[in-house]
C-alpha cells in the first residue's frame, strides 16, 4: 500500500494535473487557471528545476506554486511571462507577499528565462530584485516535566500516538520520517531500538530509540517487514496529538509535532551529549544554521539563571 504524509512528498507533477483548477490564495482570492499554454511553460520550468540536480520534489512543487500564480497574474493582465518588466514583476512580488518565499523563486524565474533565452533584460532585473533576509523565528520548545505530561496524555487516548510521540521526541526525528518507518526499518538489540530513517528530505541516518524501547517492540509486535510501523494518516495522529496536547494542558504552538524534535535537540545541545558534527547527522542537518539557533536558545537559558 502506498500512502503520502502532508509533512513530505509533494508531487510537483500533481500541480500539472490539476493545472485546469482555479488558483485559491491564503487571502481568500481566487485567480483564474493559468492556459494550457502556460502549462507547458511550467512544464519547461520543472524540466529545468530538476537538471540543476539536489532539489526535492517539495522544493520544486513549492516553486511551482508560485509560477502557477506568477502565470495566472500575467493572463489577466493579457502579458505573457517574456513580455513582463521590472516594474511588473516589482508589482508581483508586491501583491503575492504573503508568498513567503516570493522574492526567491521570482530570481529563480527570471535565472530559468535567462538561462533558456539568453536575453540580457533577464539578467539585469534578476540583480535589481533584493531578497530580504528572512528572521529566524525561535523555535517552540517544551520542558522535559511538559513532555512527560504529554506522553501520560497520549497514553490516555492511543498507544501509537503515545509511541509515535515518544519515538520522534528520542530521536528528533520528523514527524514524516517516523511515519513513513515499515518494520524493517526497525532492528532491536541488548541497547534498544536502531531506526534506520531512510525516507527523508535530507540524507539516510540511523537514530537510536533506548528509553521508550519497549513501547516501540510492543507496537512491532505481528507486523511482518514491509508493514508500517504506525498504520493511520499523519492527520489522523495530528488531530489526535491537539486532544493530547489540550489534556496535557500544554502552551498552544503551531507545529506540535516539529515542537518534539526542538525540544530535543535543545536538550541534547544543552546536556553537551553530541559534537556538532554529531547533531547534524544525527538531526539530518546539512548546515550549522538550526544549531546556531539552538544555542542561542541555551544561552538565553542560561543568561535567566
Amino acid at each position: 500500500m502506498k500512502r503520502s504524509h502532508s509533512t513530505i512528498n509533494r508531487d510537483p507533477n500533481s500541480l500539472l494535473k490539476k493545472w485546469s483548477r482555479p488558483i485559491r490564495l491564503k487571502n481568500g482570492r481566487v485567480l483564474p487557471a493559468p492556459s494550457m499554454e502556460s502549462k507547458q511553460l511550467a512544464i519547461e520550468f520543472l524540466n529545468w528545476l530538476k537538471s540543476k540536480g539536489d532539489l526535492s520534489p517539495n522544493t520544486a512543487h513549492r516553486y511551482l506554486i508560485t509560477l502557477r500564480k506568477i502565470l495566472s497574474w500575467c493572463e489577466m493582465w493579457n502579458k505573457t511571462i517574456h513580455d513582463m518588466t521590472y516594474e511588473d514583476w516589482v508589482r508581483v512580488i508586491s501583491e503575492f507577499s504573503d508568498d513567503g518565499i516570493i522574492h526567491a523563486v521570482v530570481k529563480i524565474i527570471l535565472r530559468w528565462l535567462y538561462h533558456t533565452t539568453g536575453k540580457e533584460d533577464y539578467l539585469k532585473i534578476y540583480r535589481l530584485i533584493r531578497t530580504p533576509r528572512p528572521k529566524t523565528a525561535m523555535p517552540d520548545i517544551l520542558s522535559e516535566e511538559e513532555v512527560q505530561r504529554l506522553i501520560k496524555a497520549c497514553a490516555r487516548l492511543d498507544f501509537e500516538l503515545k509511541v509515535l510521540v515518544e519515538t520522534i521526541y528520542e530521536t528528533g526525528a520528523r514527524v514524516g520520517e517516523i511515519l513513513s518507518l515499515r518494520r524493517k526499518d526497525i532492528e532491536f538489540d541488548e541497547y534498544g531500538g536502531r531506526i534506520y530513517i531512510r525516507k527523508s528530505k535530507s540524507n539516510f541516518r540511523c537514530v537510536r530509540v533506548i528509553f521508550y524501547a519497549n513501547d516501540l517492540l510492543r507496537l512491532c509486535e505481528g507486523k511482518i517487514p514491509g508493514d508500517y510501523l504506525f498504520k493511520r494518516e499523519y492527520t489522523t495522529y495530528l488531530r489526535l496529538l491537539d486532544q493530547a496536547w489540550k489534556l496535557a494542558g500544554l502552551p498552544n504552538v503551531k507545529r506540535k509535532f516539529h515542537a518534539l524534535r526542538h525540544t530535543r535537540a535543545t536538550e541534547l545541545l544543552k546536556k553537551r551529549i553530541f559534537t556538532e558534527q554529531e547533531m547534524l547527522k544525527w538531526f539530518g542537518w546539512k548546515t550549522r544554521k538550526m544549531i546556531d539557533v539552538y544555542s542561542h536558545i541555551t544561552m538565553e537559558d542560561v543568561e535567566e539563571h
